[in-house]
């Protein structure tokens, strides 16, 4: 068996709403972490350009934002090695249909499922695994 060296990878959080990365924040274990928090869109996309080559294990990118939806932000991001989830307020399946058949995202998560948190939780847990 040969070993692997597992770097630390950084998890990616896109989300205008303060809010919600704050809940995110005080709820994610800190042992899968570290974890990185960006609320512009525009911003997260120069973010993933500039990490190409990756350290970033998995996105979480909200849909709606202003300026540009979250897979407007993928697809412009161009080729990830990095595991990617849409986060959605409301579900258009359409929507993620399309995401999905064209490889722009891995999964979705929705915000209004009452166990949000632990959807994303097991989510980074898994996207890490696949990652490596």
């Amino acid at each position: 068996m040969i070993p692997y060296y597992k770097s630390p990878m950084t998890i990616l959080f896109v989300d205008d709403d303060r809010d919600f990365h704050l809940a995110l924040s005080l709820s994610l274990p800190a042992d899968k972490g570290p974890y990185l928090f960006i609320h512009d869109p525009v911003e997260a996309l120069r973010c993933l350009r500039q990490m190409k080559i990756n350290n970033i294990s998995v996105v979480f990118m909200d849909y709606l934002m202003p300026k540009m939806t979250g897979l407007e932000v993928f697809e412009q991001a161009g080729s990830l090695c990095a595991e990617k989830i849409l986060l959605t307020a409301t579900r258009d399946d359409k929507i993620i249909a399309e995401a999905l058949n064209r490889g722009l995202i891995h999964r979705h998560i929705s915000k209004q499922d009452p166990n949000v948190i632990q959807k994303i939780i097991e989510a980074l847990q898994t996207g890490t695994q696949n990652y490596f």
